[in-house]
């Protein structure tokens, strides 16, 4: 997340953000958390709104910790 903001790239999904990933089961309410390999193929489908979407994932962690 800190490259993203850092470069400015709306493009950019970061498979290896483990907030990222924890963020996209929490939105999507799976059971366990998304692996890698299917949060690259995932990630594919929102490259154009990568950015945007990887914060909104992100942050739905902090969400989800401060509604505990």
């Amino acid at each position: 997340m800190y490259l993203i903001s850092t470069m400015s790239r709306p493009d950019v999904w970061p498979i290896g953000d483990y907030g990222v990933r924890v963020g996209w089961t929490l939105l999507h309410g799976l059971d366990e958390t998304i692996k890698r390999k299917r949060s690259s193929r995932r990630g594919d489908a929102s490259s154009v709104r990568g950015r945007r979407f990887a914060w909104y994932c992100w942050e739905a962690v902090h969400w989800a910790k401060a509604a505990k």
